[in-house]
């Protein structure tokens, strides 16, 4: 049995591939949460659970000795959420073990090594090298690596390695305070090694620490378009409102590419054209970029008509080289035409459009499109289809390491919500859960939609509570972003549909008295019965059957009902048409007509089979699952 802090001078790896070794490492001696709480518990004769329990475990990294001088610093301390917001490597008792044990024994060189290459998140040999000026940085690695120094490796080729958070903690506090003057080229010399490797966002990071704003500027201007297709909007938005307004004045096409950032994140319309008019006819900026960014506004605004006329003036001034801008207009003229179809000639524009994105490499707008094909094929009864086209653009929109693009929200909240009508509600729940935070990434307003699905899988699982939260989160989102009406609306239409099903019928009624538009006129009467704001209509007027079959106005439901179920017919929404027949089911069995009711059943059941559709009939509640269990019907089923 040999107990040492660094690897004995033997043939381990002999001895591991003959299987005569056991090996208990760092990683076998780590603290998982349960055992840090426990510990705590003892040391300190108080819990620690929560925020505080995982914030002290992430910190620490589970090391025993970390997690006991966290202990004895909270001795006596009534504010434990305060000390472990501030826990950190500079931490007097961390400072005074880490110059006790770790860097006494070492070479004034090895300590300018490891001071220099602290301000590294992650680092290799040629990197540690062009950093820290000193040679033979892989043998250093190695070394340090081999005494087991808080540092670990990040693949198994021993290329990428990083420090113990606590340790780079305490590092960077000693470079602060004994070479402050050489962190400026540090920083410098970490941003030039990663820009000629091609790692730009870690170029970035470097230029923006040192501070070099110009050179900042520079690298994010050159990186601004690979970032928006890759829907990494939060992180460039970050980086060019990190940079002095004047260093942006003087790179007008960084400016515009921050409206344009500022426009999918913060839906401010008004103060974005109006930063456009100023930037307007400034030489930089190429012609047809400005109507561009008009178009997609219009988008956003659902002024179809209007996106559709600036997106063909931005086609005809921008240059045949300029891709991104051409994807985006391609993209807002189609989608302008696609709400104006019926779903299967929806569904042929958006393949259309996503062949372009997919040329043109634009995963951004790639995914985006499937997204929308992937819910037309739901709304049409093809499920499975609908499954298919979600999972491939889920492996389309990862990076070349294979780690998710803050894009693939839209992707696991429409899986998710596929996965709740397919009655998986645990996994539904998991990937809309997944697909929030990471539209919280890209573009947050994004996330109301998934909190109006997570609403739903919660309903469905019976947990009332949570599922009013979600609806109240989606509300709240929607009325963050006050531009338009069309989301208020549309989360106020769920929120009722829930009340409706657990009879708070008090607070529907006083939704449908606040609707302003009633049922449409013009149902399935043409063309413009598909624009975004008679559709929603239409799916208002759905709840609105809804809340009367549930209020016992009988003949009032189904007179809406037989309006409604051909104008959706003729717009291929076979989920809706099934939905609405439910509905007459119960207005039927609420009328006494039960023969009538069954027959109403049998021809639902014909429409849905081959489907998957499962929770449109389980939510509709007892009286229909009473229905279903009849031999008659249950054959059929």
């Amino acid at each position: 049995v040999l107990l040492t802090r660094a690897d004995p001078p033997l043939a381990l790896g002999k001895m591991r591939a003959n299987k005569e070794l056991s090996e208990i490492r760092s990683q076998d001696l780590k603290f998982s949460a349960k055992e840090a709480q426990e510990f705590f518990s003892i040391a300190l004769q108080k819990e620690i659970t929560g925020k505080d329990l995982q914030r002290l475990v992430e910190r620490t990294e589970g090391w025993i000795s970390g997690l006991q001088m966290a202990a004895i610093s909270m001795q006596g301390k009534r504010e434990v959420s305060e000390f472990v917001g501030s826990f950190s490597g500079s931490h007097r008792y961390i400072l005074d073990y880490l110059m006790e044990e770790v860097l006494a024994g070492q070479s004034r060189e090895m300590r300018q090594f490891l001071y220099r290459t602290s301000i590294l998140d992650q680092f290799c040999a040629p990197l540690c090298s062009a950093v820290s000026g000193i040679p033979g940085a892989q043998e250093i690695l190695l070394e340090l690596e081999n005494s087991n120094m808080f540092i670990f490796p990040l693949d198994d080729v021993r290329y990428w390695y990083r420090y113990h958070r606590l340790f780079a903690d305490f590092l960077q506090a000693r470079l602060h305070e004994k070479s402050p003057a050489q962190l400026r080229e540090l920083h410098l010399a970490a941003s030039r090694w990663y820009e000629s490797s091609g790692l730009i966002t870690q170029a970035v990071e470097h230029a923006l620490s040192a501070p070099d704003y110009q050179r900042a500027a520079g690298l994010v201007q050159g990186a601004a378009e690979s970032k928006l297709v890759r829907s990494e909007i939060a992180t460039l938005l970050r980086w060019i409102e990190s940079l002095p307004l004047e260093t942006r004045r003087a790179f007008p096409r960084l400016a515009f590419y921050g409206l344009w950032a500022q426009m999918l994140v913060r839906y401010q319309f008004e103060a974005i054209l109006l930063e456009l008019g100023k930037l307007e006819g400034i030489q930089d900026i190429p012609p047809g970029w400005a109507d561009t960014l008009r178009a997609f506004i219009e988008i956003s605004l659902t002024n179809l008509e209007a996106a559709g006329k600036y997106a063909q003036q931005a086609l005809d001034s921008l240059s045949r080289e300029d891709v991104y801008f051409r994807a985006i207009c391609l993209w807002c003229a189609g989608l302008s035409q696609a709400f104006n179809q019926n779903l299967e000639d929806s569904y042929r524009v958006f393949e259309e459009l996503l062949e372009v994105s997919r040329s043109q490499n634009n995963i951004m707008f790639a995914v985006m499109t499937a997204s929308h094909m992937a819910r037309i094929r739901l709304h049409q009864g093809n499920l499975k289809a609908s499954e298919k086209i979600y999972l491939q653009a889920l492996e389309a929109a990862k990076d070349r390491r294979g780690n998710l693009l803050p894009i693939a929200g839209e992707i696991k909240m429409g899986l998710g919500d596929l996965y709740r009508e397919l009655d998986e509600l645990d996994k539904a729940a998991e990937n809309i859960q997944q697909g929030i935070e990471l539209c919280k990434q890209w573009r947050d307003a994004a996330a109301m939609e998934g909190y109006i699905y997570l609403g739903r899988v919660k309903e469905a699982q019976g947990e009332l509570e949570s599922a009013g939260d979600a609806f109240d989160k989606a509300l709240q989102m929607a009325r963050k972003y006050d531009a338009i009406d069309v989301d208020d609306r549309m989360v106020q239409m769920w929120q009722a549909r829930f009340w409706i099903s657990q009879g708070w019928l008090d607070k529907a009624l006083a939704w449908a008295e606040s609707l302003q538009a009633g049922v449409p006129e013009d149902l399935g009467a043409g063309p413009e019965s598909n624009r975004l704001d008679t559709m929603l209509g239409m799916r208002e007027s759905v709840v609105l059957a809804r809340l009367f079959t549930a209020n016992g106005d009988y003949e009032r439901a189904s007179q809406l009902i037989e309006r409604l179920v051909p104008a959706f017919e003729s717009l291929g929404n076979l989920d809706t048409v099934i939905e609405l027949m439910l509905l007459k089911v119960k207005t039927l069995l609420g009328l006494g007509d039960e023969e009538q009711a069954e027959g109403v059943m049998k021809r639902t059941i014909s429409l849905a089979r081959n489907t998957g559709f499962r929770r449109i009939f389980l939510d509709e509640g007892q009286p229909v699952r009473d229905l279903l269990k009849k031999p008659g019907i249950q054959r059929l089923a």
